[in-house]
């Protein structure tokens, strides 16, 4: 996965206040990347945050409401059968909206609503996924 992707999606779900399992497949053009990008973050996060693992975790590893995020690698190469939800990402960058619980969720749906559609829906920050907290009540 690309680490611009990688650390767009680690941020956005840390922010909703989730634990993250970053799948790193090291190659020999990406190590001192994907080493640098492992330090910093395990450094700079709790520990219980966030963890790096070289192969892909199993549903029984992981949490009952898991969500599993993958890159798009081309028509013929399948991901992996899973109970949970899959969110395929491309490599083009993803725009991600977050609403937390303290939002005036008039002011966020306008936001999110003109962000989507300005330019025609071609926005680079037009969101491709929102995320709502749980607690956010109507």
């Amino acid at each position: 996965m690309p680490k611009n992707l990688e650390i767009r999606a680690v941020g956005a779900a840390i922010t909703a206040g989730n634990c993250v399992v970053v799948e790193l497949q090291i190659t020999a053009g990406q190590k001192a990347v994907s080493e640098l990008l492992q330090n910093l973050l395990k450094t700079s996060l709790d520990h219980s945050v966030i963890e790096f693992v070289s192969s892909r975790a199993s549903d029984e590893d992981l949490s009952p409401s898991h969500i599993r995020l993958f890159q798009e690698k081309s028509q013929n190469e399948r991901q992996p059968a899973s109970s949970k939800t899959l969110f395929p990402l491309s490599s083009t960058t993803r725009s991600v909206a977050i609403v937390d619980r303290t939002a005036d969720l008039t002011s966020a749906a306008e936001a999110i609503a003109t962000a989507r559609f300005a330019y025609g829906g071609n926005s680079p920050y037009a969101p491709d996924l929102v995320l709502v907290n749980e607690f956010v009540k109507s």
